[in-house]
């Protein structure tokens, strides 16, 4: 019978790579308007908020969101197809 080979376990093992990254910043973005400041990430939750209260629990796969400061609105479109405006 042939004898299996025996393999040196260190060199078939590769090494990893570590490498050290840093975490990316807080980011937070503020629109202001004649005397008004909005979040970019309240807008968006109310804007989720206003959505779910108009169309049920509907499932929300793309929202693209156009803040309109002279309007004081927020006018958004969910799932390519459904539209929406929410004062802001």
């Amino acid at each position: 019978m042939p004898r299996a080979k025996k393999t040196d376990a260190p060199a078939a093992t590769a090494a990893k790579k570590t490498t050290s990254r840093k975490p990316a910043a807080k980011v937070e973005l503020f629109i202001e308007h004649n005397g008004i400041q909005a979040s970019a990430n309240d807008i968006a939750k109310r804007v989720k908020a206003d959505y779910a209260a108009r169309e049920g629990a509907a499932d929300i796969k793309t929202l693209n969101i156009y803040v309109k400061p002279e309007d004081n609105a927020a006018y958004y479109v969910v799932n390519g197809d459904i539209e929406g405006k929410m004062e802001l």
